[in-house]
């Protein structure tokens, strides 16, 4: 980590996860959430030594994670799911499935919506090789209706952003 000022120096550590590595951070009233396959964590702005990390979940490979006041999003690639779970934790498999049969690498959520890049980037499964799309569904969950595709074909959203009036995406 490091201040908004910049960098000097080596950055700060804020998490160290052995043979895990984080996949994805974001941070809001006061605490830093991140994904690191197979776990969810949090932890004070402070870091994670001296116990400080809270154990949120874990399985169905966590590689995703967006926040909102209430709610995390998190889109498990191993479950091939985006589901929404309190701020607490969030168990593997909870009942609050938002989008199914997608392989979210990247989560943004606004007031009315959810944003979800699906990309097999890791190239694995009977859906190997095939296009990317990123998505959007109510933040009451796609239903029958399933979800609308706003980009698609040769793109590669390894990351997705939102803000009041775009999306921006990496290709």
């Amino acid at each position: 980590k490091c201040p908004l000022s910049g960098c000097t120096g080596q950055p700060e550590l804020f998490y160290q996860g052995g043979a895990f590595e984080p996949n994805d951070v974001q941070a809001r009233a006061g605490l830093v959430y991140f994904t690191h396959w197979p776990g969810l964590s949090s932890c004070p702005p402070s870091g994670c030594s001296g116990g400080a990390e809270e154990q949120l979940g874990s399985g169905a490979g966590p590689v995703a994670i967006d926040v909102d006041s209430q709610y995390l999003y998190v889109g498990r690639v191993g479950g091939q799911i985006v589901h929404r779970c309190p701020l607490t934790g969030c168990p593997a498999t909870t009942g609050s499935e938002l989008m199914t049969a997608v392989r979210p690498i990247s989560v943004a959520v606004d007031a009315a919506s959810l944003y979800v890049s699906d990309y097999n980037v890791f190239n694995w499964g009977p859906d190997a090789g095939t296009d990317a799309r990123i998505l959007k569904c109510p933040l009451a969950g796609c239903g029958a209706s399933g979800p609308t595709v706003i980009a698609s074909g040769d793109i590669s959203p390894y990351a997705i952003a939102i803000d009041e009036g775009r999306l921006y995406y990496t290709n």
